[in-house]
């Protein structure tokens, strides 16, 4: 539910090509779902649908056949299915997914009609559609925080570090405050991805410093090779693999605290 206006407009922004796409993201996820469900004898996770439209709206409308088979594959046999299936991965699928395609063919996402259009937002003239996706956007995350699916200490700390390094900074890049917020496929990221209760960290602090340090290295990348079309799913994916390690430094100075609290 919280997703699907965001479909709804992205499929009016960019034409019926991402349909195509996600009905192919759709049948690829589903195959590799089914093969481990069988091998494992558990039951299909209908999650996959989910995934496979994540990684939908990542890709660009035009992006060829090849590139998404290859993507979402990689992504469900090693960052899904080899670790057991949903919620048992310390990565999201769709993010995987995204970055494989990336690295893999560098100008596969260049030229996406979607997050071209929420960027030019911070421009003064933006029509009706850049306003409508951003309001798609915030909408899933007023959903997903009202039904307490996403954490709201997550969300803020990566607006206060992206706007706290983007001040140091000094908007090099010719941003306004909220530029970096809204370049790229960033706040989509944040609020449908990287704010995943499995793929990010467990502990309120935890969570508080994985935003504010994601936000800070999505600007600190951007700010040091502005050559690069965007940084949110490198940023991001690194960030995600230090949640763990956030989680245990935070409960390793909890520990010390109350030892020293109780002599």
């Amino acid at each position: 539910m919280a997703i699907a206006p965001l479909l709804v407009v992205a499929t009016a922004s960019a034409g019926y090509q991402y349909l195509l796409v996600f009905a192919i993201a759709l049948l690829c996820a589903g195959f590799w779902e089914r093969v481990f469900a069988e091998k494992r004898g558990r039951a299909f996770d209908v999650g996959v649908i989910y995934t496979a439209l994540l990684f939908t709206l990542l890709m660009p409308p035009g992006v060829a056949m090849f590139h998404v088979i290859f993507g979402v594959s990689f992504a469900m046999v090693f960052a899904h299915g080899v670790f057991g299936g949903e919620g048992k991965a310390f990565l999201n699928p769709a993010l995987v997914a995204a970055a494989i395609v990336q690295i893999t063919f560098p100008t596969s996402l260049n030229q996406h009609a979607l997050w071209t259009a929420v960027s030019e937002f911070t421009e003064a003239n933006h029509d009706l559609m850049d306003v409508l996706l951003l309001l798609s956007i915030i909408f899933g995350a007023a959903v997903l925080m009202t039904g307490r699916l996403v954490s709201w200490r997550l969300l803020v700390g990566h607006v206060i570090g992206s706007i706290a390094l983007a001040a140091v900074f000094g908007g090099n890049l010719d941003l306004p405050w909220y530029g970096h917020l809204l370049s790229g496929s960033y706040i989509y990221v944040v609020v449908f991805i990287t704010s995943d209760p499995s793929t990010s960290s467990a502990t309120n602090t935890g969570r508080w410093v994985q935003g504010i340090l994601a936000g800070a290295l999505v600007v600190f990348l951007r700010e040091v090779n502005p050559s690069h079309a965007d940084s949110v799913v490198p940023a991001l994916l690194l960030m995600s693999m230090a949640a763990p390690l956030i989680d245990q430094v935070v409960i390793w100075f909890n520990i010390r605290r109350r030892a020293r609290a109780h002599g």
